[in-house]
């Protein structure tokens, strides 16, 4: 019967199957067929699984009566069986029994030092040999109690007041550096383009070195005296004359024999401390104590 009702699932979740796959092909009249079907099929799986069970239920019937009859002839053995008698109870002293307790209890020492030998052991040949460390000396904490008072307070601030000025001091010094940093990096570069605007104007050497230059060389002085040795230079006087400014370089010059000093003169004798005239009223040294208060109070700030 199960295997009917099995069988007729499956046949149902086919004809199911195949509906939701080809409803859109079917035509109205298969649509009703297999609409049909499906409720046939789900009528005759919902009979097929709701059938009692009769024999099974004769079986379990039978079977109690038989179950009751075996409990009973087994109470009735029980009761013909002979009764046996405990065991008399025998008086055992003290002393006895706290041989016994002692006897355990050492007994179980001995296990579980046994125990912990072999633990300690097995220990030793997987990790090696256990190092012991023992600390000599410790520090214990203690209580640490910071008094506050006007005095500590006000040292505070005059700390901080002071690290305040100090940092904005420092501040305005960097500004002040970097300013002036600035101001040389511009008079450099002002001295540099001179320069380079120096070294870029003509070469008037080179220039008459060439043939045909077309400028018009004044000779200044005109007749040189021979045989000393002159520098010259060339200034451009404007586009068509040039002077040639010829300058001795042998004067200006002194010999080394007129570049020895002078002997000084001879010096009077200094004359004996008997022969000095007298000093005359001099006033009193006044006492460093006294001169050392006098600066310190000008210096110090005025109350108003």
């Amino acid at each position: 019967m199960r295997t009917i009702r099995m069988l007729v699932g499956l046949l149902f979740l086919g004809v199911l199957a195949s509906y939701l796959l080809l409803a859109g092909e079917l035509v109205e009249e298969a649509q009703w067929a297999t609409v049909g079907s499906l409720g046939v099929l789900g009528l005759a799986w919902v009979r097929l699984g709701g059938r009692p069970q009769a024999p099974r239920v004769t079986a379990r019937a039978a079977s109690t009566p038989a179950t009751s009859a075996a409990a009973e002839a087994d109470a009735v053995e029980s009761d013909l069986s002979p009764v046996e008698a405990p065991e008399p109870v025998r008086e055992t002293s003290t002393a006895t029994m706290a041989e016994r307790k002692r006897r355990k209890v050492e007994a179980a020492k001995a296990a579980q030092a046994e125990a912990l030998a072999a633990q300690e052991a097995d220990d030793e040949e997987a990790h090696g040999p256990i190092i012991e460390v023992e600390v000599e000396e410790v520090h214990v904490a203690q209580e640490f109690v910071v008094e506050v008072t006007a005095d500590s307070v006000e040292d505070a601030d005059i700390a901080v007041t002071v690290e305040e000025r100090r940092e904005r001091h420092a501040a305005v010094r960097e500004r002040i550096e970097a300013r002036r940093r600035g101001r040389m990096a511009e008079i450099r570069a002002a001295t540099v383009r001179m320069w380079e605007e120096a070294e870029a104007r003509e070469d008037l050497v080179a220039l008459l070195r060439t043939p045909n230059h077309g400028l018009h060389v004044l000779d200044v002085p005109e007749h040189p005296t021979p045989g000393r040795p002159y520098g010259a230079t060339f200034v451009r006087l404007d586009e068509a004359r040039v002077i040639k400014l010829r300058v001795p370089l042998d004067e200006g010059y002194s010999s080394s024999a007129t570049n020895e000093p002078e002997p000084l003169p001879e010096l009077p004798p200094l004359p004996l401390p008997g022969d000095l005239p007298p000093l005359g009223d001099l006033p009193p040294l006044p006492d460093p104590v006294e001169a050392r208060s006098d600066a310190l109070a000008a210096l110090a700030p005025s109350d108003d």
